[in-house]
């Protein structure tokens, strides 16, 4: 496989460090000929050197490695999987300790009951509070689901708690123009956490949906959240919605079977599906005629034994 052409910028970095090299080199050949004390030569002999260190370990390695990577091709390995994301520049160290001590452990119950007690939720925004599971909807639901639902409502509960405190800080500095920037970062970082409390609530209705008739799962997944999971009117909603399919189908025309012959040419059968059932009178009489059939073999008998008998006679 042919090697990549370096290019003409690498080549011209290359001459020059060459042409440090033997400059360094020189210098250090006439210092070491010359007359002049130890000290001063000492001196400058390890600057020298620290020199050529210095070019050796930085300059010409790196220089040396992007023409090795120019002329090596990696395609043939596979395609190079993404890099990790960027780490931004690091927080104070005392901030960092402690969030790093609650995201391993998270917080104690008292001082997460403190925290969200000292916060409270704005009037004019309740979407904070978690919605609540529709009273209709709550027996429906299996215990371990019901559970499930609590605990994902708890956590957004602190959520909505968390923004309102954050929300008390750009409240206070809306007016002040030099927090513009930070009011900026604050408010796009409730945009996140916002999005986080509307995709627990996705969440629960998902977990609870597959629970429920399918009549009701249908209207469920198109209803709109509100203070409630499946929306404030959901009953009136699924009521209006049975009776609209109890009346389309009154009002459906229904499909008149077309007639197929029979074997005879006489006969005329329906089209009718593996699981077609039988007219109740169809069925009664086959149990009529089961029923009657002894007593029909018993008289049979009885005149073949009468028979014999008259002609013994």
């Amino acid at each position: 496989m042919p090697k990549r052409k370096i290019s003409t910028d690498k080549k011209n970095e290359m001459k020059k460090l060459n042409k440090k090299l033997k400059k360094i080199q020189e210098k250090l050949d006439r210092l070491e000929s010359s007359d002049s004390s130890s000290s001063t030569s000492s001196s400058e002999i390890s600057d020298s050197h620290s020199e050529v260190e210095q070019i050796n370990s930085e300059e010409i390695p790196n220089s040396l490695q992007d023409a090795d990577q120019a002329e090596i091709n990696f395609d043939f390995f596979g395609i190079k999987p993404v890099d990790r994301a960027q780490v931004g520049a690091a927080m104070h160290n005392e901030i960092a300790v402690r969030w790093s001590a609650v995201l391993q452990s998270g917080l104690g119950s008292a001082q997460r009951n403190e925290i969200i007690g000292k916060y409270k939720i704005p009037e004019n925004c309740l979407e904070l509070l978690p919605p609540k599971t529709n009273e209709e909807i709550q027996p429906c639901l299996p215990e371990s689901v019901a559970k499930h639902d609590n605990f994902i409502t708890a956590l957004q509960l602190q959520l909505g708690h968390g923004l309102a405190a954050i929300a008390t800080v750009i409240t206070k500095n809306l007016t002040v123009a030099e927090q513009a920037n930070d009011n900026q970062i604050l408010g796009e970082a409730c945009q996140i956490i916002a999005n986080v409390h509307n995709a627990l609530s996705i969440h629960r209705k998902f977990k609870i949906v597959p629970h429920l008739h399918p009549d009701c799962a249908r209207v469920a997944k198109g209803i709109k959240m509100d203070e409630h999971l499946f929306g404030k009117y959901f009953h009136e909603v699924f009521k209006t919605n049975q009776a609209l399919r109890k009346s389309s189908l009154q009002l459906k025309k229904r499909a008149i079977p077309t007639p197929i012959a029979g074997p005879s040419g006489t006969q005329q059968k329906q089209r009718q599906s593996l699981n077609y059932q039988h007219p109740q009178y169809k069925r009664k009489f086959k149990e009529r005629r089961r029923e009657e059939k002894p007593k029909m073999d018993r008289n049979i008998r009885s005149l073949h034994k009468d028979q014999k008998r008259y002609r013994r006679n």
